[in-house]
């Protein structure tokens, strides 16, 4: 969910050269772009979306994750409730965006925080499995991975 131009598709199909992916992004630039660079590739698809309104059927994939785009969603409850609808019963869904810095957290809290992702999580059907601040990336994002029941 928020794909852009579909890098990090490409980089899972190379981890798991059997698998479909599909890309949802509102930007339509950035699923042609994203489109073109895969072309004849049937392993992907893209799709012009909002994260609120994902172009899914319910319960058909077992993965969904977003990276870094989930502070742009217009509607951040309801991105992380269609993720939770089209995942499969036991699917993941991984959630990585920026922690907010120290001087901006009381602002930004209300998303980016640790305890308000689980909040969000669990409201939607999903619960936390882990958490990480990965150290190559500064401990400046965090990842959150929720299971659905």
């Amino acid at each position: 969910v928020g794909c852009g131009t579909g890098r990090l598709l490409s980089r899972a199909a190379e981890r798991w050269p059997q698998a479909s992916f599909i890309g949802v992004d509102a930007a339509s630039a950035m699923v042609a772009e994203a489109r073109h660079a895969r072309e004849g590739d049937g392993r992907f698809r893209f799709e012009v979306g909002d994260a609120a309104a994902l172009p899914l059927d319910d319960g058909s994939v077992d993965l969904a994750c977003t990276t870094v785009s989930f502070h742009h969603w217009a509607d951040q409850r309801g991105g992380v409730r269609e993720a939770a609808r089209v995942l499969r019963a036991g699917g993941l869904f991984i959630l990585a965006d920026f922690r907010p810095p120290l001087m901006l957290q009381p602002v930004m809290r209300a998303f980016h925080g640790s305890r308000s992702r689980r909040r969000i999580l669990r409201d939607a059907g999903l619960n936390v499995v882990a958490e990480h601040r990965p150290l190559r990336l500064g401990r400046t994002v965090l990842v959150t991975v929720a299971r659905k029941s």
